[in-house]
């Protein structure tokens, strides 16, 4: 594989030397994206478009999608929920993961039981 200087500069820049060495290896660089402008209520403009964005630029930087792309009426919750179970089958140790999300969040905290 040969790797253009200013490719691996701008590699090295953003991930730092440590995960440069590894994409050089057997390490993959892995990304997989989601994004949501059509919500029932309050939809957005631009949160597909992001996704769509940043995959395309890691891509440049020779990271992999290891997913579809999961856009508005593909990104169900029972898809977002299947994600991260596809994504630990399909990565290996030494893959690194960007899982990029666009759209509407919300926080749940998880109560504690202090028994």
């Amino acid at each position: 594989m040969t790797v253009h200087p200013q490719r691996a500069r701008a590699t090295r820049d953003l991930l730092g030397e440590e995960e440069a060495r590894a994409q050089s290896g057997d390490a993959r660089l892995c990304i997989a994206v989601v994004g949501i402008d059509r919500y029932k209520r309050d939809p957005l403009r631009n949160a597909v478009n992001d996704a769509r964005g940043v995959l395309e630029a890691f891509e440049q930087l020779g990271f992999k999608s290891i997913a579809e792309p999961l856009y508005d009426e593909h990104a169900t919750r029972a898809a977002m929920f299947d994600l991260v179970p596809r994504l630990k089958r399909e990565l290996r140790r030494e893959d690194s993961l960007v899982l990029f999300f666009a759209g509407h969040g919300r926080s749940v905290t998880p109560a504690i039981d202090r028994k």
